[in-house]
């Protein structure tokens, strides 16, 4: 019997569409934190992506036992954060960094309701907020323009922590990783290329950050 001729081209097609589209990913970035003892609450890293892009759906913060039930979420410009209240208790959800011209205040959020904010601070800016009743309560909102990130929360009692960011294309190569009250990181990673670097406050280091592609 002859082959199928038509069909056998179809599938030659099919499997290098599938070759080229994959070949266009450069996979997973991995990351290491490595801190000496002091380390952040919380880290973000993303791939910039562009003026005007980021995620698709923006984040939401749900409050709990008097405590956030994410340290950090991730929106853009215009889009809007809810709020919602599951505690027992009245919240205020408030933001206020004058150097971000980032300010807001929600009012009070009954338990069962919600409010919402709009993220209208720079692209790259990430604004801590936090509650008026309950003071020990903080979150960050980033405003990020990129579509591939990655949130990474802190282990309490761990001074290593790993983590890994996937999806991005390769024509995206600088990488932003954002910490509170660190100096921001910026490194230019292609594809099969390995990199550490210091985590460091006004000259003061803390860590190393090992990057590879």
């Amino acid at each position: 019997m002859k082959p199928n001729t038509s069909h056998t081209q179809k599938l030659l097609t099919f499997l290098a569409l599938c070759f080229l589209a994959t070949a266009s990913y450069a996979g997973s970035v991995d990351g290491t934190f490595k801190f000496d003892e002091r380390k952040p609450y919380v880290a973000l890293a993303y791939f910039a992506d562009g003026p005007g892009s980021g995620p698709e759906i923006c984040g939401q913060l749900n409050q709990t036992n008097k405590t956030f039930s994410s340290r950090l979420v991730v929106g853009k410009s215009g889009c809007s954060i809810d709020f919602l209240n599951s505690d027992v208790m009245n919240h205020n959800i408030f933001a206020n960094d004058l150097k971000k011209n980032a300010q807001f205040d929600v009012g009070l959020i009954p338990p069962g309701e919600k409010a919402n904010a709009v993220v209208n601070w720079a692209e790259g800016d990430v604004v801590r907020v936090g509650c008026k009743i309950h003071p020990q309560m903080r979150s960050y909102i980033a405003n990020v323009p990129s579509r591939y990130y990655s949130i990474i929360t802190m282990e309490d009692d761990a001074l290593q922590y790993d983590f890994s960011l996937s999806g991005a294309p390769d024509s995206l190569q600088e990488l932003v990783v954002w910490f509170p009250r660190m100096d921001p990181i910026k490194v230019t990673l292609p594809e099969g290329d390995k990199v550490t670097v210091d985590v460091t406050r006004s000259g003061k280091t803390y860590g190393t950050l090992t990057l590879s592609r």
